[in-house]
Formats: structure tokens, sequence, C-alpha cells
């Protein structure tokens, strides 16, 4: 995970997570976090919003000598 910030509005609550991953987690992922989260939290309300943030590339070291 790499940040998150928790919402409250007039429609409810709402966790936006961001979150470093090389794919997507999937509907099935995210549904199980959001209801632990309406479980453990007692908010059967909350709504949860996720952003997959790609990994940065890892930079080619070239061999000495070489161009």
């Amino acid at each position: 995970m790499q940040d998150f910030a928790v919402v409250l509005g007039t429609a409810g609550i709402e966790v936006d997570i961001r979150y470093q991953a090389a794919k997507d987690l999937g509907a099935v992922p995210i549904g199980m976090v959001l209801q632990s989260l309406q479980t453990r939290l007692g908010i059967p309300d909350l709504t949860l919003k996720t952003q997959r943030i790609p990994p940065a590339p890892v930079p080619v070291k070239q061999a000495p000598g070489k161009r």
C-alpha cells in the first residue's frame, strides 16, 4: 500500500487506497478487503476506492566499456 485517505461525506465513509503492483488486484481481493473493513469497523455502508500505481521501471546497467 502506498497511501490511503478516509473521506467523510454525505453519502457515507469512503476509504481511498493507492497500492503499487504490477497488475490490478481484481474485484475478488478488493471485495474481500472491503468486507473485512466493513465488518471489523462496524460500518456496513463503507465504500472502497482503489488505484493501482505501476512499479517504477528498473534501470538497466550496461557492462563497463560498452556503449
